[in-house]
């Protein structure tokens, strides 16, 4: 049927409903490959064109896991892959966001992929691989070469915090290995009751093996969390004095600030 109104030529292929939706936004995001495909040979229709939440094709695409449409898409070579919604969030960051690997492989495979891009709370796609805890992801997007370990969302969360956080301990160990962390150490914001970092052995046995040659002292509150929470990191970890300790747990929240 879509191809037979296609034919006749007298349809407005771009026409939009109340919420600004057009044809190709709707078989894009229910599957429809084929139908996709038809709109597209046509070269008639905005492949760009948002809805009244500022979603493309691409997004609807996207956002419900079709990555063969999203490959057709991509294939025209007319979209405009870091295109933002209403919420300055791109394609990539929904990939991300849902763990499709093969489909934030795909986009950064284009080499046009802004990977730095904030969303209204400063939230980059590494930053929802941090939250959702896709490690794999995270890895991706490290190769990639193109991350900010430097930067912080609106809640003062870098990179290495929010993988430290989510207890995904080689990726801290790769972000440590770029030597390319910003060392601050911010005291007053890793005294805050909710550590979460401090909940995983290996992030803070990596830190105290790596960072004990560290001399600073940090709040005595500090020191007594990671020693209660980890009574026998200390022995585990070989020749640590307490004095060292406590200079690891430092650098540890310098790396993560």
């Amino acid at each position: 049927m879509v191809k037979l109104l296609l034919d006749i030529g007298k349809v407005d292929i771009d026409c939009k409903d109340y919420y600004d939706r057009m044809p190709l936004l709707y078989a894009a995001e229910n599957g429809y490959e084929n139908m996709v495909k038809l709109l597209l040979d046509t070269g008639k229709v905005d492949i760009d064109a948002t809805d009244n939440n500022g979603k493309t094709p691409l997004f609807a695409a996207v956002r419900n896991g079709h990555e063969s449409i999203v490959k057709l898409l991509l294939n025209t070579g007319a979209v405009n892959i870091n295109k933002s919604d209403s919420q300055h969030r791109t394609p990539i960051s929904y990939a991300v966001e849902s763990g499709y690997e093969s489909m934030v492989k795909l986009l950064l495979d284009t080499g046009k992929i802004d990977v730095g891009y904030q969303d209204d709370e400063g939230l980059t796609p590494f930053s929802y691989a941090c939250l959702e805890r896709h490690e794999s992801i995270m890895k991706l997007l490290l190769d990639a070469g193109k991350v900010d370990l430097n930067h912080k969302d609106d809640k003062g969360m870098s990179p290495f915090w929010m993988a430290a956080s989510a207890g995904c301990e080689a990726v801290v160990k790769q972000i440590l290995d770029t030597s390319k962390v910003d060392l601050k150490c911010e005291m007053d914001y890793w005294l805050c009751p909710d550590n979460k970092w401090c909940d995983h052995e290996g992030v803070v046995k990596l830190l105290v093996e790596r960072y004990a040659d560290m001399k600073i002292d940090i709040p005595p509150e500090a020191e007594d969390h990671i020693l209660k929470r980890w009574p026998g990191l200390l022995e585990s970890t070989g020749n640590f004095s307490h004095g060292e300790l406590k200079s690891a747990v430092c650098e540890g929240m310098v790396l993560m600030s």
